[in-house]
């Protein structure tokens, strides 16, 4: 289902059974969050000031945000043409790789997969970032515990990819005047 996202101001595909985050707890106002419980599966999109700033660098920005106590980089497209040819100028990389974390600076660390995707926009000095977080391994501790994960880890893999490649092949920056 195509969203609104920022005031309505960029939009994209995200899948009807993530809800946003933002009605139960604050977002800041350069991101938006999608999530969807019964996998804790989330998407984050995230507007911030262009950089000279590497894919590594991002992922590793976040792992420490989110208190990464491992991070393991397992993938890096440089050049991905399903936005950077609808939006010119732009380019778009991905990254991929595992995070192990605690949920709410909780004791019980779980393993989830983050697919990273920078979309760089020169002509607005801003980057998009989209981030897919899906759990791998729940610790029985944690405060997770409760969401279903799939035991098939390829159909599982193949699932996210497909949200994430939908959400960028659907991109559209309908108001350019959200990057100020």
């Amino acid at each position: 289902m195509r969203k609104g996202l920022f005031g309505g101001a960029i939009s994209g595909v995200i899948p009807e059974t993530y809800s946003d985050i933002s009605a139960v707890r604050d977002v800041p106002d350069n991101q938006e969050c999608f999530a969807e419980q019964d996998t804790d599966t989330s998407i984050i999109v995230e507007i911030v000031e262009m950089e000279d700033e590497s894919l590594e660098y991002f992922f590793n920005d976040i792992a420490e945000a989110n208190g990464s106590s491992e991070t393991t980089i397992e993938y890096v497209e440089r050049t991905m043409p399903c936005v950077s040819s609808a939006i010119p100028g732009s380019s778009v990389g991905l990254i991929v790789g595992t995070l192990k974390v605690a949920k709410f600076q909780e004791q019980a660390e779980n393993r989830v997969r983050l697919y990273l995707s920078a979309i760089r926009l020169p002509q607005y000095k801003t980057d998009i970032l989209i981030s897919l977080n899906a759990p791998v391994v729940i610790n029985p501790a944690s405060s997770s515990a409760t969401a279903v994960v799939q035991s098939n880890i390829a159909e599982k893999q193949m699932t996210e990819k497909r949200i994430l490649n939908q959400f960028l092949e659907s991109f559209q920056i309908v108001d350019p005047t959200v990057f100020g």
